[in-house]
């Protein structure tokens, strides 16, 4: 099946581009929002790579463990969206610092939930092995936990898609495109997301997320620099 080797190639080229993406913000960091991008992006890494690695295992044990390392980015990309998007529009001061930290109590449980689901399988249930040819394959269904950080993650989504929206109310012609883009930008890899949760792309069940993520960070970069 070429799809298969083709889409690692991709996943791993994803993982060179927000590498770079997250070097270059951090060679800028005292730009605005360039701190929050970089700690974005290098969450993008972790779920990039470690997605590669659970693609390419052969055993359950293995393929939950790299599921369990990839978390570690994906519980916390939706703070870290927000936190760019407040950092990039100066808006919301009240989160900085230590008030942004209830925003973390979901992620947190996310991650100790699928780290121990095997106990309450509150976050995947029927969890399983496809063999389709040479490839293994992950199918799981999801708990009622995945819905809760999905419902958590678009409603950051959306504060964060307000806050562009009133910054670029209130900015010059050229600071408007240049907000409009990041905004737009950053709405491609949760389109993405909310294509693979309900199965409407035709890569399935492969998940292009992490992809999108990587084209995400260029088209930000390019918008902020």
């Amino acid at each position: 099946m070429w799809v298969f080797p083709v889409f690692i190639s991709l996943l791993l080229i994803a993982a060179l581009i927000e590498i770079a993406v997250a070097l270059y913000a951090w060679r800028h960091r005292l730009t605005v929002g360039a701190l929050q991008l970089v700690m974005f992006t290098a969450a993008s890494v972790v779920w990039t790579l470690a997605y590669s690695l659970e693609l390419v295992s052969t055993s359950l044990s293995a393929k939950l463990l790299w599921i369990g390392v990839a978390y570690l980015g994906v519980a916390f990309l939706p703070v870290l969206y927000l936190r760019f998007a407040i950092a990039y529009t100066c808006s919301a001061t009240w989160l900085w610092p230590w008030r942004g930290a209830p925003w973390y109590i979901i992620p947190v449980i996310t991650i100790v939930l699928n780290w121990t689901n095997s106990a309450h399988g509150l976050y995947y249930q029927n969890v399983t092995l496809i063999y389709a040819g040479p490839l293994v394959l992950l199918s799981a269904t999801p708990g009622l936990w995945l819905w809760v950080f999905v419902t958590y993650g678009y409603a950051l989504l959306a504060i964060g898609l307000i806050l562009f929206w009133q910054a670029s109310r209130k900015a010059s012609a050229l600071h408007r495109r240049q907000i409009t883009l990041i905004a737009v930008s950053t709405l491609i890899p949760w389109l993405a997301n909310g294509l693979h949760l309900f199965g409407l792309h035709p890569f399935m069940p492969l998940d292009i997320t992490p992809i999108a993520l990587a084209f995400s960070g260029l088209a930000i970069l390019w918008g902020m620099f």
